[in-house]
């Protein structure tokens, strides 16, 4: 019994031994180093910081410095605001509807009905689309009244891009569509052929196409250059190809790879306690 004891001491330990916390990346003219320390070997206080760090990554409430959990909340909102901004350009496009003429059938369906509501229990806010109009796409059916009355008054507010990187971007990948081959298809004066990847800096006039590569997982080359080229701006502005891509993919991505900072940060946290409590110190 004491041998099992003894042995699952020294596993614990070995864990908490494994424990390391690494400092933010610094740029020689080596290249990129990451000094690191391991948790033991830390004080009361260091730990409190790094603590206090792991916990500002995932609950700080700024939205132009969210932490994690509060960025997952902004990505669902851009993709409803993306989606209402479709909508009404839909109505525009494929049924001949201005925004103004929607939004005031909206308003007095809304008004007409607003006893009825209230017997229900209904929030008018939240009526879906798929209630006020007959045969609305699926893809658009679930969208609240509000947001949609939002977007009829350009009040959906500023896309902010910020957490969409270049680097998040070229992550992705490509997946060139036959048209786009050809398109991307040059020669030099030489008449040799030009590696694609150059002709696509060349033309999104970007300092380096580092990391990028081709996947079948990856964006067009119409996806990819819409989000290059993407911009904080009101929705209203950003292009159908931005919308969609944002909506269809690059949102979900950009989601996924937020659930993994936080299962990362939330582990880090975990290691740090545990190493307080075997040290018997309180964070």
């Amino acid at each position: 019994m004491n041998q099992e004891f003894n042995e699952a001491k020294k596993r614990k330990e070995e864990n908490l031994n494994s424990f390391v916390w690494r400092f933010k990346k610094e740029y020689t003219d080596n290249g990129p180093v990451q000094n690191e320390i391991k948790l033991v070997d830390c004080s009361l206080e260091e730990l409190k910081n790094f603590h206090n760090i792991c916990k500002t990554m995932l609950y700080n409430k700024d939205y132009h410095t969210p932490g994690r959990y509060l960025l997952l909340e902004v990505i669902k909102e851009q993709r409803a605001k993306c989606n209402a901004e479709l909508f009404l350009r839909w109505l525009s496009e494929k049924n001949g509807m201005p925004r103004f003429v929607f939004c005031q059938s909206l308003n007095e369906f809304l008004a007409i009905n607003a006893d009825k509501f209230k017997e229900s229990g209904i929030n008018p806010d939240e009526y879906e689309m798929n209630g006020i109009m007959k045969d609305c796409p699926i893809e658009f059916a679930t969208l609240p009244s509000k947001l949609v009355i939002e977007g009829c008054l350009d009040q959906l507010g500023r896309f902010e891009r910020k957490p969409i990187t270049n680097s998040f971007i070229l992550k992705q990948g490509l997946n060139l569509t036959s048209a786009e081959k050809k398109d991307l298809t040059e020669y030099d004066s030489n008449g040799v052929l030009v590696d694609k990847f150059v002709v696509i800096k060349n033309r999104l006039k970007l300092k380096s196409t580092r990391g990028l590569k081709m996947s079948y997982q990856g964006l067009s080359y119409s996806q990819f250059r819409a989000m290059i080229t993407l911009r904080s701006k009101k929705y209203m502005d950003l292009t159908s190809e931005q919308l969609k891509t944002l909506r269809d993919k690059v949102l979900f991505l950009l989601e996924k790879e937020v659930k993994l900072h936080i299962e990362q940060w939330e582990n880090r946290s975990r290691q740090i306690e545990q190493v307080a409590k075997s040290k018997g110190w309180s964070l």
